[in-house]
């Protein structure tokens, strides 16, 4: 396993910020404790508690903030990574990119889980010659099309060449 690669992959899935926002709030928590609990007689084993849960909780904090990005096709959306650097590059070019009719639909019935609905309609955004149209990289980066993915047309969609 390499290091370097490792440590990318923690800043970029932003456990970082969470470890450190984690520690802010814990030494707050901490200092509230202890000035606040003498005040109302809780005992000191009350503010020992505190500080124990803050210490168990921190792994699990971690371990929740990497789980969030982890999704099936991680190892596919990082084979991709080039492809969409390039893609963004041209996004970035063009300044925006505004959604057609058929993709923005197409994303409404994915969201509801619509697959039969959702698939006619993203099949007729990739066949249409406007720059502006869907692409299957962006079928494949795109979060919208998840619910989407177990369906062998959507695979075949995603994996079209343009």
């Amino acid at each position: 396993m390499n290091p370097k690669r490792f440590l990318a992959e923690l800043k970029r899935r932003n456990v970082y910020k969470v470890a450190v926002a984690y520690a802010i709030v814990s030494w707050l928590l901490i200092q509230i404790a202890t000035q606040v609990f003498p005040f109302f007689e809780i005992p000191n084993w009350g503010v020992r508690l505190v500080v124990l849960l803050i210490i168990v909780g921190f792994p699990i904090a971690l371990i929740l903030a990497c789980a969030f990005e982890l999704t099936p096709e991680l190892s596919h959306r990082d084979e991709v990574q080039p492809e969409a650097e390039a893609m963004l590059a041209k996004t970035a070019k063009d300044k925006w990119r505004f959604p057609r009719s058929e993709e923005v639909v197409a994303r409404a019935y994915a969201g509801l889980g619509d697959v039969d609905r959702a698939i006619p309609l993203l099949t007729h955004g990739l066949s249409a010659p406007c720059t502006e149209s869907l692409t299957s990289a962006l079928l494949r980066l795109d979060p919208f099309s998840d619910p989407l993915r177990n369906d062998h047309r959507f695979k075949k969609l995603a994996n079209a060449k343009p």
